[in-house]
């Protein structure tokens, strides 16, 4: 199989497992028309809420200053004569599929293997984020194209296709204002890619750039959504600050709170901590690496205080930063489980095993016994068992590195100077 045919296929069963996954007559998600005495409809396309959806995101000044996928979805139905609710999947879950073909060239042009490649797109779907998406609480709406946009721009930026770059990040920022938080990250990747003697001048035309890009951003503003320039504007965005005290307002909301920031970034975080020093030793991933810790504090700080932090999704945009390195070490990491030997099992390694089974076993009791979400039953969604499953894989991947004896692993090339 080819490269190209070979970065279709993940997308492809991705999309068509996440229609049936929101689609099954248990879970209540944005998309099917809940009803819990009739499963039948619960696997019909909801057109009147989704409809409203839309409307809400016009009407809402948080959402009404956003407004490039609500021009896709009436678009789309206008010109196809589909109904709001089907236009809404349709577009979305395309977008979605172009993330993840988006997401293999990215890799790709890092000097990934195909499988690891592969095993990016992997981790992308099979994110609590992508992977129930329209589930209550994510709420998903902006993040397909955010997400398309914004990995574009990676290309181009890896490329120097600055104009195409720019381009990209602008329709990122239009779809959601936090993808500034990625303009250091830029500025700083710009500064040491050049050569010494062109560091300073690639630099401030890129800084130019970016001023350039903010203007812009303000004349659109100005056009789509003029109130943005109100002082009732002003104050919907102040108020955002009292949020802080209802992710926290009780032991319940707190606890969701913690656990949205653990469902998106366990995992990786995980990765990272276990092949830090092998990320050290290429210049690229290291600085990719460090710069998705940067963004991820940054954020993180943002959501906590100034948005509701259930809706886990607002945690995910720093990790576009780095799947690439996810898919590798990931993949690393399942080689592992093939090549390591087995390492001499004293006492403190068999405690440590005990230790990591005993965690096991309380957060299956905590979360199907103790943990409940905010918003709907428990039952009517999966976060309870994702939870569960990320804490499973950790143990086995700690029980696996307990076993083993240690090796370094292979560097690849540095292919970023």
């Amino acid at each position: 199989m080819n490269k190209f045919l070979t970065g279709l296929l993940v997308p492809i069963i991705g999309i068509c497992f996440l229609l049936l996954f929101h689609f099954n007559t248990r879970v209540d998600t944005m998309l099917n028309q809940w009803n819990d005495q009739d499963k039948s409809a619960m696997q019909r396309i909801d057109q009147q809420a989704l409809r409203e959806a839309v409307d809400y995101h016009k009407e809402e000044p948080a959402f009404a200053r956003r407004p490039l996928s609500t021009f896709l979805f009436e678009k789309t139905s206008s010109t196809t004569h589909l109904q709001m609710g089907t236009s809404f999947i349709l577009v979305n879950f395309c977008l979605f599929f172009l993330c993840g073909i988006a997401l293999y060239y990215f890799s790709l042009q890092l000097s990934l293997t195909t499988a690891e490649a592969v095993f990016s797109q992997m981790i992308f779907y099979s994110g609590f984020t992508v992977l129930c998406a329209f589930f209550n609480t994510n709420y998903t709406y902006d993040e397909p194209l955010t997400y398309l946009c914004f990995i574009l721009s990676l290309i181009a930026f890896f490329k120097n296709k600055t104009i195409l770059f720019f381009l990209f990040f602008l329709l990122s920022c239009l779809c959601r204002e936090s993808g500034y938080l990625f303009l250091p990250i830029f500025l700083f990747l710009t500064f040491q890619k050049n050569d010494v003697t062109e560091r300073y001048k690639i630099t401030i035309l890129h800084t130019i750039g970016f001023v350039f890009v903010m203007i812009l951003h303000a004349v659109f503003l100005k056009m789509v959504y003029p109130s943005f320039f109100t002082i009732q504007s002003h104050q919907e965005l102040s108020s955002r600050m009292d949020l802080f005290e209802f992710n926290f307002q009780d032991i319940k909301y707190g606890r969701e709170t913690i656990f949205s920031f653990f469902l998106v970034n366990a995992i990786p975080l995980y990765l990272l901590l276990q092949f830090w020093s092998d990320i050290k030793k290429v210049t690229l991933e290291k600085k990719l690496a460090s710069g998705f810790l940067f963004l991820l504090f940054c954020n993180t700080l943002i959501v906590i205080f100034s948005t509701i932090a259930r809706e886990s999704r607002l945690f995910a945009l720093p990790l576009l930063l780095i799947y690439p390195l996810l898919g590798k070490y990931l993949l690393l990491e399942m080689k592992r489980f093939r090549t390591g030997k087995l390492a001499k099992l004293d006492f403190p390694i068999l405690a440590m095993i005990i230790l990591n089974i005993a965690v096991l076993f309380l957060a299956h009791w905590y979360f199907f016994k103790v943990y409940e979400t905010t918003i709907h039953p428990k039952q009517f969604n999966y976060n309870c068992e994702y939870l569960f499953t990320i804490v499973l894989l950790i143990v086995v991947l700690n029980i696996k590195s307990l076993m083993t004896e240690p090796h370094s692993s292979s560097v690849a090339p540095d292919i970023y100077r």
